[in-house]
């Protein structure tokens, strides 16, 4: 088990997330209209200055590390539930990477609504680079599986909580409240599998599904069709 901070190159998480924010705002057209937004963003931009704090964890098991069993997880002593897990081979599994980032606080709330908008994209937008940039990385050392988290494949978003357990959420300037969300909300935690060349994909359908732990065995696209054989 081995913790790191992950080194986030400013350049590189700057240049992403500018590209991401104007593919996001639809701004990155020709057009004298489009120019003055594209000043109204770089002026937003540039508010936020100070509040853009790119910061990264890791945590990372090794195979002996970690138990894979139907729906359960078990990463040292800690437990995680997941009933998208029950797609997944063990004999896939080589080892878990346990992540967490935070790209700063980016509300205004004393400015209109559509700085407020700008704001809220560029938020997204570091948070979506410092992600990619995480998932880089993890990939540059071995082939990962599908991104788990909580609110996705069916996890429940409480096991926050958990990864913050093993994880140091005050030195990455996140709060978990009583309701399981992250503050700043620019924030994000999750978990990439380390898996052999025979790992098999996650059914596509199950990664934003609003199902409940107890209808997932009624789903179709599990239970149906060319997808049975995924929870084989």
């Amino acid at each position: 088990m081995r913790k790191c901070f992950f080194d986030i190159q400013w350049d590189a998480c700057n240049d992403l997330a500018r590209t991401l924010f104007m593919k996001t705002s639809g701004i990155d057209r020709e057009g004298s209209k489009f120019e003055r937004m594209k000043k109204d963003a770089a002026h937003i931009r540039q508010m936020l200055k100070n509040r853009i704090t790119p910061r990264g964890q890791y945590i990372c098991f090794d195979k002996d590390e970690i138990t894979l069993s139907g729906e359960k997880l078990w990463a040292g002593k800690q437990e995680f539930a997941c009933k998208a897990f029950e797609q997944l081979r063990e004999s896939s599994i080589k080892g878990l990477y346990i992540y967490a980032c935070s790209a700063g606080d980016y509300t205004l709330p004393d400015e209109d609504v559509l700085s407020q908008v700008y704001a809220d994209i560029w938020g997204t937008a570091f948070t979506d680079a410092i992600r990619m940039l995480i998932k880089k990385e993890f990939e540059s050392k071995a082939k990962i599986s599908d991104s788990f988290g909580p609110g996705f494949f069916g996890m429940p978003t409480r096991e926050v909580e958990k990864i913050k357990s093993l994880l140091d959420f005050k030195q990455l300037g996140i709060e978990v409240r009583d309701s399981a969300i992250m503050v700043p909300l620019k924030s994000c935690a999750g978990l990439y599998f380390i898996v052999n060349d025979d790992y098999k994909p996650i059914n596509s359908q199950c990664a934003f599904c609003y199902g409940t732990e107890t209808s997932c065995k009624f789903c179709h696209a599990l239970t149906n069709g060319d997808d049975d054989d995924i929870i084989k």
